[in-house]
């Protein structure tokens, strides 16, 4: 993992706050996702945390925070 992101508590505690009313998940599987996309959330932490974070360094911070990264599918 990115020794930045670990090193970083403030863009942890800020990405968890974005995610936390986008997120869903199964008991059964024990596996979470969002509704954001990578790009939307970015934005928000430049937009409301001032902090620029690229693609690569989110997806590394999702899948610190143990979500997986899947296309996006209609919910029901």
């Amino acid at each position: 993992m990115d020794n930045r992101i670990d090193k970083n508590d403030g863009l942890l505690n800020a990405v968890e706050d974005i995610l936390r009313e986008s997120t869903y998940g199964s008991v059964m599987t024990i596996r979470k996702w969002i509704t954001l996309s990578l790009h939307k959330i970015s934005k928000i932490l430049e937009n409301k945390y001032f902090l620029k974070v690229s693609y690569n360094i989110m997806k590394k911070i999702l899948k610190k925070l143990g979500y997986s990264y899947q296309s996006n599918k209609k919910m029901n």
